[in-house]
């Protein structure tokens, strides 16, 4: 079985809008990957409106509580945050990003 990838506002917005700085980057994940890619409805609101001055996001938390539920999943985003959010507050969460 694939692992799952779960998908954050970054590369969403990255992929629509071709004068984003990681828009290449972004189009060259989304056509390799193998579906289901996943995410939450907060991330897509979040494209609107993003959380200011909270430590974790509303979407970013219902993205690790998805990993948190998914066998062998990773995280695709242009966030640094997830390198420091952990599953189960232990474990590590694989980032797909520009900078891995």
């Amino acid at each position: 079985m694939q692992p799952a990838v779960i998908v954050d506002t970054g590369p969403i917005v990255a992929l629509l809008d071709a004068d984003e700085t990681h828009h290449r980057w972004a189009h060259q994940q989304f056509k390799s990957l193998a579906p289901p890619l996943l995410t939450s409805e907060s991330v897509l609101s979040d494209l609107i409106r993003r959380y200011a001055n909270v430590p974790m996001s509303l979407a970013d938390a219902c993205l690790v509580r998805i990993l948190e539920r998914t066998e062998n999943g990773s995280i695709m985003t242009l966030d640094s945050d997830f390198q420091v959010y952990r599953q189960g507050r232990r474990r590590t969460i694989r980032v797909l990003s520009p900078q891995t």
